[in-house]
């Protein structure tokens, strides 16, 4: 759900508050978006999205998370040279955390100084919208494996600490995707992956990553022993069709999935 902006304020009341610096402030405008369902909330950094000052109007606005289904009141106050920005939230509460943004217009007596707090924390002003870490990686045999990106998230191949069901896993923006096992010759024994589904929202039509819908065995020659396949929305590939081949390359086998 695309965000659309919602609660337009006009704020009849000033807020006029005694500072040695920013002096009395006066709220003219406050929105906020609807809730963003599409963004992971718990990955959403916290922070100050655009800031722009033009005489003595400021106008801020802020992403974060909140509680869904319930409608914000602002709240503003300045101390010093710091100006507080909060909300305050009212209506019946869903069990739920949506991303949203924020948009302060207030006036006052602003400088290159102010300091701007949200809830009571120092925000940052930043382009980056996830929160972000120090990337981690292995090198093993020249090749990079075990990659962590900025945003904590697994990409590319990635090996177990213990050998176990699976001796490798491939992963796409912390989706495990694809799963190996090996032969003890080193060739591929099996593969069990999720490929990519389309489904329709909003007469747009998107693909995402579903559940374990396909998988490969093969022989130790490399040829193929049997692959099984779902692209109807169930949970896992032995709930599609499969087809077993001997090794001599001839299909002995079409139909539901049987174990071997």
């Amino acid at each position: 759900m695309t965000a659309r902006w919602l609660n337009v304020i006009p704020v009849l009341l000033m807020i006029q508050l005694a500072s040695a610096q920013i002096g009395s402030i006066n709220l003219i405008e406050f929105s906020n978006s609807s809730c963003d369902e599409e963004t992971d909330p718990y990955r959403l950094r916290t922070r100050i999205i655009k800031k722009n000052i033009e005489g003595k109007i400021l106008t801020i606005e802020i992403g974060t998370t909140d509680t869904c289904c319930v409608s914000f009141k602002p709240v503003v106050s300045a101390t010093g040279d710091i100006l507080n920005l909060d909300l305050k939230n009212y209506g019946d509460e869903c069990e739920c955390i949506c991303c949203y943004q924020f948009v302060f217009k207030i006036e006052g007596n602003w400088s290159k100084s102010t300091a701007i707090k949200f809830r009571g924390k120092d925000i940052e002003m930043s382009s980056e919208k996830f929160r972000t870490y120090p990337i981690r990686f292995e090198i093993r045999d020249t090749d990079t494996v075990n990659y962590v990106d900025k945003y904590g998230l697994k990409q590319g191949r990635w090996y177990p600490e213990k050998l176990g069901v699976w001796d490798y896993y491939d992963f796409v923006d912390g989706i495990n995707i694809r799963s190996a096992k090996l032969h003890a010759n080193g060739t591929i024994k099996k593969i069990g992956s999720k490929e990519k589904m389309k489904f329709t929202t909003e007469g747009q039509q998107r693909y995402e990553y579903y559940n374990w819908n396909h998988l490969i065995e093969f022989y130790e020659n490399g040829a193929k022993k049997r692959e099984c396949f779902t692209d109807n929305w169930k949970d896992s590939y032995k709930e599609g069709i499969c087809k077993d081949w001997n090794e001599k390359g001839e299909l002995v086998y079409e139909g539901p999935y049987k174990e071997n």
